[in-house]
């Protein structure tokens, strides 16, 4: 090597520096995607487990006869209507006249962040032994099943799911699962002979995005019918979660009959649950 030759001394050029940081930081971004994916994906994961979850707890709730909010529902009858009034300080299973028959879900409460639902307890009425009118055709023919709007507990969906309808079959923003009363009686002290009852899935023709009491106004409107509720659908019921994060969404569908009561899940690779 001549003396003046210093070629061999010599770093990288600015130039090949620059392409090692544009190919490290290619490199990073990509890592840090693909970790963020993941993380998105077990985030989406956890939510719509959560969800498939708080659902089941409120038919075990229902089939147990067990509802959190019941001493705070006060109620009066006018006519064959039962008026469910501000909270009050009598206990559950006093002689009211009103019998308590299970909850109704709520989804898309207002416009919130996380997604808001309520589950909202539902009481029907005790008839009057021993003037007692067995149904001739729903079991809920004659206790006007009926929601008030202080009567509720509160749930959020997490890490940014949404609900959707799916536009087929029964997609509706509510689900009710509701207790049959049972036969009626001319001795017990409710009108209603006692002993383990099925639990009935019910459709209730309410939307997304209402205000709270628009979805009571809608869940009674749909509870209200003289002939009795039409009960376990063969189709089931069905609602889309969305994922917040990822291009993932969640059909969550209940199906069943004679207070046995299936909550599936279904995980779609799009947002749509189709």
């Amino acid at each position: 090597m001549n003396k003046g030759d210093h070629r061999g001394s010599f770093g990288f050029t600015i130039v090949e520096t620059m392409i090692v940081l544009a190919v490290t930081g290619a490199l990073f971004v990509a890592i840090a995607a693909t970790l963020s994916g993941r993380q998105n994906e077990a985030e989406f994961i956890h939510a719509i487990n959560d969800a498939k979850a708080q659902i089941q707890q409120v038919i075990n709730q229902a089939s147990a006869s067990y509802y959190p909010d019941g001493n705070e529902i006060n109620c009066t009858v006018t006519g064959t209507k039962l008026i469910v009034t501000s909270p009050s300080n009598v206990s559950q299973g006093t002689n009211q006249p009103c019998v308590f028959l299970g909850s109704v879900i709520q989804f898309g409460i207002g416009q919130t962040n996380p997604e808001q639902y309520r589950v909202y307890t539902v009481v029907g009425i005790n008839c009057t032994p021993p003037n007692c009118t067995s149904p001739t055709g729903s079991p809920f023919q004659n206790v006007d099943p009926t929601v008030g709007d202080f009567s509720y507990n509160t749930g959020a969906l997490e890490y940014g799911l949404t609900a959707q309808l799916t536009g087929s079959g029964n997609s509706t923003g509510a689900i009710g699962f509701l207790m049959e009363p049972g036969s009626t009686s001319t001795t017990s002290i409710d009108g209603y002979n006692s002993g383990a009852q099925p639990v009935d899935l019910v459709i209730v023709n309410s939307g997304l995005g209402q205000t709270p009491s628009s979805d009571v106004t809608s869940i009674n409107k749909s509870l209200d019918v003289p002939s009795g509720l039409a009960t376990n659908p063969s189709g089931g019921w069905q609602i889309c979660l969305v994922s917040g994060g990822t291009n993932q969404s969640g059909l969550i569908s209940i199906g069943g009959s004679g207070g046995t009561l299936q909550v599936s899940l279904r995980i779609k690779g799009n947002q749509t649950c189709t």
